[in-house]
């Protein structure tokens, strides 16, 4: 029987814990939703609960605060900061070399896209 890739994570993740290696700090874009969207995680115990930020977007991001003030959050949770669809480097690595009105005219934001995203990261 073939390893699934939740079990390959579920196997790394069992192996982190056993070494003692329980700190994390990742940066990468992650597909959610069709496009390359940006998540950081950061924080000493992966066994912490997780805090999701969810910025105010469209448009501004939290992301780019991860190091200030939230630096000692990480001792009790696991942060992860998410720049949605339409902003931070998520926009940067989708957009056009132009945007423009018709740019957003073919690419609304939905309320629904947004939720889907929203879910598919949780």
């Amino acid at each position: 029987m073939p390893i699934k890739p939740l079990q390959i994570s579920v196997i790394l993740l069992l192996f982190n814990l056993v070494a003692g290696q329980t700190k994390i700090s990742e940066e990468q874009f992650i597909t959610i939703g069709g496009i390359e969207q940006w998540i950081t995680i950061n924080g000493n115990d992966i066994t912490n609960p997780i805090i999701l930020f969810v910025h105010g977007g469209p448009g501004s991001t939290m992301s780019h605060y991860k190091d200030e003030p939230f630096t000692n959050w990480e001792k009790e949770f696991t942060l992860v900061h998410w720049d949605q669809r339409g902003a931070g480097k998520t926009f940067g690595k989708n957009a056009p070399e132009e945007v423009n009105e018709t740019f957003y005219q073919n690419n609304p934001l939905s309320i629904a896209e947004m939720t889907d995203d929203g879910i598919a990261v949780s």
